[in-house]
């Protein structure tokens, strides 16, 4: 994710923490979760629309809080998180959701060298961070080469849709 583009989200997380609230259940299910969680979608809506369906994006920014504000442990206490939470922990639940959404999307290529066919001139995207390339052999690892039993495989790049 683009440095600014993560700074945003970062703040957005901060603020919207002083609206969290657990419930009995140990959930953050509740109105005023809800409504605090409404600028993170927005952003989320406009940042990450091409990779995620706009009417289920609020369930994705839910669950990155979600996590992030479990895995600090304060789903113990019902109440609004602001009256438990410390500056660390907010930098703590601020920065987990920023490395959620910094993760989306993983791009996929596909790296085939077909040494009986000319080399393609450019690139095929196919789909949202996915790519063909056709590359010549030498530049395909051994793993991937071995790999696949085609002289081809699947390469994993971590590009942010916000990169840009």
């Amino acid at each position: 994710m683009h440095p600014k583009a993560r700074e945003r989200l970062r703040q957005l997380v901060l603020e919207a923490i002083d609206g969290l609230e657990v419930n009995a259940e140990g959930n953050l299910n509740t109105p005023a979760t809800i409504g605090a969680l409404r600028p993170i979608n927005k952003f989320v809506e406009e940042n990450f629309s091409e990779w995620l369906d706009p009417f289920m994006a609020f369930f994705d920014v839910y669950a990155s809080v979600d996590d992030a504000v479990r895995e600090a442990g304060l789903v113990y206490v019902v109440g609004p998180l602001t009256d438990v939470i410390s500056a660390e922990r907010r930098e703590q639940i601020a920065g987990k959701v920023c490395d959620f959404w910094s993760a989306v999307p993983i791009t996929y290529e596909f790296i085939l060298p077909l040494p009986a066919f000319e080399l393609l001139t450019e690139d095929v995207a196919l789909a949202p961070g996915i790519t063909f390339k056709d590359v010549p052999g030498h530049m395909v690892d051994y793993f991937v080469d071995g790999a696949s039993g085609i002289a081809g495989g699947l390469r994993r790049d971590a590009t942010s849709a916000a990169d840009g």
